[in-house]
């Protein structure tokens, strides 16, 4: 029984040792190629900062775009909301973001799950709708209920 054990170690350990070896290699391999990268490209700063600052300009440009008001019921607040994640669970679902705006109050974060469906209805009484999202909204850990409404 103890051969087999000793066996089975020593040749685990080929295996490994072996095995350890080939990926050796590649790791220079990679190391190589990311030394030739630098190389072949030098390092610029002012062109990696200006990249960040082109692409959180598109985040912040396309946030101010879904921007919105909205207003909430059981708190009698209103203030702005963005969407953060369009389709949230189906494609009528949105998460949205935002603070409220009160009278001599500090403003409350605001996170809630709006509702797009009414803007597909036409003619009638849902012309009047059309504009407005049905959302709850989570406010200081209790639900509301609200309406986001839609500039166009």
């Amino acid at each position: 029984m103890l051969k087999r054990i000793i066996l089975a170690v020593v040749v685990l350990g080929l295996v490994f040792g072996f095995s350890s070896l080939a990926l050796a290699e590649e790791k220079l391999e990679f190391k190589e190629l990311g030394l030739t990268s630098v190389r072949v490209e030098p390092v610029d700063v002012p062109r990696y900062v200006g990249a960040q600052v082109d692409f959180w300009s598109e985040v912040v440009a396309k946030l101010l775009k879904t921007g919105k008001p909205f207003a909430v019921f059981g708190e009698e607040a209103f203030g702005l909301e963005v969407t953060a994640k369009q389709g949230l669970i189906w494609d009528k679902l949105d998460w949205v973001v935002g603070f409220t705006f009160v009278n001599e109050e500090r403003g409350k974060f605001v996170t809630g799950l709006q509702y797009t469906g009414l803007t597909e209805f036409e003619g009638g009484i849902w012309e009047i709708f059309k504009r407005c999202e049905p959302t709850l909204y989570l406010i200081e850990g209790n639900w509301y209920f609200g309406i986001g409404y839609e500039f166009r």
